[in-house]
């Protein structure tokens, strides 16, 4: 509502900062529903996509660090999944065309072979993150 101000006899239109932040998250979430972009489709896709690597979508170590660097662990290989799909399709659009002129389809062996050293050197790495041992009470 406007209210005029003691001094002044001006209106004044007054709101709050939490106010102001939900008229801007408002007006930002407007602009991409219009422009057709689903955002919570893309959220609710890396979500599960660093869960989904998980029993039941729970971690399978205990403790505040390992689970944190367990987390760390799931995001990077989504990220880097992500770039050698990007990359992969990149280098296939630039291959299919010459290859179909010339030889028969397939990837640079450089590409996979830098691929399979990372995928190895990952797995070195998520070995030190064994599960740990679970104990039941109980029956």
């Amino acid at each position: 509502r406007t209210r005029p101000q003691q001094r002044d006899p001006r209106y004044v239109l007054a709101f709050t900062l939490p106010q102001a932040r939900v008229a801007q998250r408002r007006r930002a979430s407007q602009a991409h529903h219009q422009s057709g972009r689903n955002l919570r489709a893309a959220v609710e896709s890396t979500l599960r996509s660093l869960k989904h690597p998980f029993r039941a979508g729970k971690l399978p170590v205990r403790g505040r660090f390992r689970v944190a660097c367990l987390r760390i662990a799931s995001a990077a290989v989504v990220n880097v999944r992500r770039i050698h799909r990007y990359l992969l399709t990149k280098i296939r659009s630039e291959v299919e065309p010459k290859a179909a002129q010339t030889e028969p389809k397939g990837l640079p062996e450089q590409a996979v072979e830098a691929f399979l050293l990372f995928v190895r050197a990952w797995r070195r790495f998520l070995g030190a993150f064994r599960p740990s041992r679970c104990v039941h009470f109980g029956g």
